[in-house]
Formats: structure tokens, C-alpha cells, sequence
């Protein structure tokens, strides 16, 4: 992710709807990346990537950089920045630990017994140990009526009484009510049973749940350690590709560099030859303008690129407005060369430039 020195090339480019699009995608990234889904990883980022694709650049691996279409860079054999790279993604080749509970079945079955517990109810006659006392109970009052009934029937001489019966009943009743007194007591232990079960129940979902959470603090170590070392692998390629992206750079600034040095000597070069130009133009303008001046427009014919017929109706014309013939008008022509020390046009009027050419030799051999 990008620091608060870089710039934030999306911000820069994108709308304020896009923006805020590309702010959940890379949140979704940094979710993924932090439970260790790659997959999640890699989906945030093509969805962010076709956002800026819109806008005609590529946020680079990790979504800092700013690559505009048409613009490329290589590094490693592998070309990034043209709007659909061809450069490898970062991958990490480790699998990231997974947690499957190996407890959760038993957890759940005992909280929902527990959940699910029915209220504490007593039914003597539903009770085991009431009917061992019963039977016993009442063994015991049937012999205790037996023989209260021969005691009274010895003592009488084996005549029934109704004293008899009701010492025989009274006897056994005796039994009976001692069986009765043991319901309470037969309660209590009942309740004391489903108390003891439900702790029982309590005391292993309590040790299931340690077990558990101790398998998965296990798991968050490994899942940390995964972390950490896919976090040391990620910074190595960024830190790798960084550089590689710092030397192409630096070379394409130096092209650059290089091509403008060459720009700018070739104007310079243009210029001094536009300025030379521009001189021997105004020159060679000077003189056509001198020659003119007499009726010769040789110059201007050269300059200009007159025909033959249109440098003569250029002569006709200076000629008229002198009101000079042409025989004149080619001496004064004469004369102006001569100012010049050319003493060619008169020479071609007819006259020996020889005294002339004498004076002339005889100053310059002077200088």
C-alpha cells in the first residue's frame, strides 16, 4: 500500500465515485491478504485495476504506481505499464494453514443437551431404588404381619380374633410407613443426580472448549508466522521490482536527457543557420538594391528569380523614369561598379580600362 509521502495517483485521476470504489477494493484486498486468501487478494485488485483502466493507466502490483496505456517498462523479462501486463503477479508459493475444529461436533451436541435440559421432575414410581425399597419393605411387612397373626393365634389357642388382625395389620403398616419416610430422602439423591449430570456436562463442554481454543491459538501462530513470512517475500519482490523500475527510469531519464541535448543543438544549429542566412539575404539585398539604383537589376533577378524578359521591363522601366537611354543608363551602371573598382561594364562599353587598372594595382600595392 502506498505511503502518505507518494502521491495518490488515484484521487488524482478518478472521480469521486470511482475513488471511492477503488477505496473499497483495496480495503476488500487488505482483508483478504490479512485471513490469507489469495484469491480474494487477486479479485480486488483486477476489479480496482479495470477502474483505472477506464481512465487509461494501471496502478502497478500494488496499486501505488501510475502507468499510463501506451507507456511501457521492463523488468526481469517482463513488460508492465501497457494497460494489459504481461509481468508475472506476486504469488507466494507456501499455502496459507487452514482451522478445522476438532472438538465442534461433541461442543455442539453438549450445549444442545444442555440448552435443550427438561426441568427437574420426581416420580416415585418411576424410580428404581423406590421399587428395590418396596419390595423389601413390604417382604418385610408381609412376614411381620405373619408372624404377629401365630404369636396372637399361640396365645389363644389358634382362635382368630379381630385383635389379632389388627395386630397383623399394624405390623405391617409399620413396614409401610418406613417406606414411605425413604421417599424424600430417595428425592433428594434424584435431585442431587441431575444437579451432578448437568455439571458433569458443563465440566467437559468447559474442557472441550479449552481444547479447542487452544487448537486454534495454534492455528493464529502458524496463520501469523504464514503472514509474516508472505509479508517478508511481498516486500523483497516490490523491493526487487522497485529497483528495476529505479533503473529503467533513470535510463529513460537520461534518453530523455540526451534527446532533448540533441533537440536543442539542432535548433541552435537552425538558428545560426537561419541567422547566416538571413545576413547574406539582407547582403546580397543591399546590393541588388545598389545596382538598382542605376537601372542594373541583375540582383533582384537573382534574389527573386526574374525571367530574362522580366529583369529587361525592369531596366525599360528605371530607364524611363530616369529619362536616360539605355546606352546612359548602362554607363551609369558602369560608374556604380566602378565605385566599386569593377571596371567591367566599362570595358563593355568600349573603353580601355587599362590606365584604370594601373592606378588601381598601384594603390593596393601601397596597403
Amino acid at each position: 500500500m502506498a505511503n502518505s509521502d507518494q502521491i495518490e495517483w488515484d484521487e488524482m485521476y478518478l472521480s469521486d465515485e470511482d475513488y471511492a470504489a477503488v477505496q473499497n477494493y483495496k480495503a476488500a484486498w487488505q482483508s483478504a491478504y490479512d485471513s490469507g486468501d489469495t484469491a480474494g487478494q487477486e479479485s480486488a485488485h483486477s476489479a480496482a485495476e479495470a477502474i483505472r483502466a477506464k481512465y487509461s493507466y494501471s496502478g502497478g502490483a500494488d496499486g501505488s504506481e501510475y502507468n499510463p496505456f501506451g507507456s511501457s517498462y521492463s523488468y526481469g523479462g517482463n513488460t508492465y505499464g501497457t494497460g494489459s501486463s504481461t509481468g508475472s503477479a506476486y504469488s507466494y508459493s507456501d499455502s496459507s494453514p487452514s482451522y478445522t475444529s476438532s472438538y465442534q461436533d461433541q461442543i455442539s451436541s453438549i450445549a444442545d443437551s444442555l440448552q435443550n435440559r427438561e426441568a427437574f421432575s420426581y416420580d416415585y414410581n418411576d424410580d428404581p431404588l423406590y421399587q428395590q425399597y418396596k419390595e423389601s419393605y413390604t417382604r418385610e411387612g408381609n412376614r411381620a404381619s405373619q408372624d404377629t397373626l401365630g404369636q396372637v393365634a399361640a396365645r389363644t389357642g389358634g382362635i382368630a380374633s379381630s385383635y389379632a388382625a389388627s395386630a397383623a395389620t399394624q405390623a405391617n403398616n409399620y413396614y409401610m410407613s418406613q417406606l414411605a419416610d425413604q421417599i424424600p430422602e430417595l428425592y433428594q439423591l434424584a435431585y442431587s443426580m441431575y444437579q451432578q449430570e448437568g455439571s458433569d456436562q458443563r465440566a467437559n463442554l468447559e474442557t472441550l472448549l479449552a481444547l479447542d481454543q487452544a487448537d486454534y491459538q495454534k492455528y493464529q501462530s502458524q496463520l501469523g508466522q504464514y503472514n509474516t513470512d508472505r509479508s517478508l517475500d511481498y516486500s523483497a519482490y516490490t523491493d526487487d521490482r522497485n529497483f528495476d523500475y529505479g533503473v529503467y527510469s533513470d535510463r529513460q531519464s537520461q534518453d530523455y536527457a540526451e534527446a532533448r541535448d540533441t533537440v536543442q543543438d539542432n535548433q541552435w544549429k537552425i538558428a545560426q543557420e537561419n541567422t547566416l542566412t538571413q545576413q547574406e539575404y539582407a547582403k546580397e539585398q543591399e546590393k541588388a538594391q545598389a545596382l538598382a539604383s542605376v537601372g542594373n537589376f541583375s540582383g533582384y533577378a537573382a534574389l527573386w528569380g526574374l525571367t530574362e524578359e522580366e529583369t529587361n521591363a525592369f531596366v525599360t522601366a528605371y530607364a524611363k523614369a530616369q529619362q536616360l537611354t539605355e546606352q546612359e543608363a548602362a554607363w551609369a551602371l558602369a560608374e556604380k561598379y566602378a565605385a566599386y573598382g569593377d571596371f567591367s561594364k566599362i570595358s563593355e562599353q568600349g573603353v580601355s580600362t587599362a590606365y584604370l587598372t594601373a592606378v588601381q594595382n598601384a594603390q593596393l600595392g601601397k596597403l
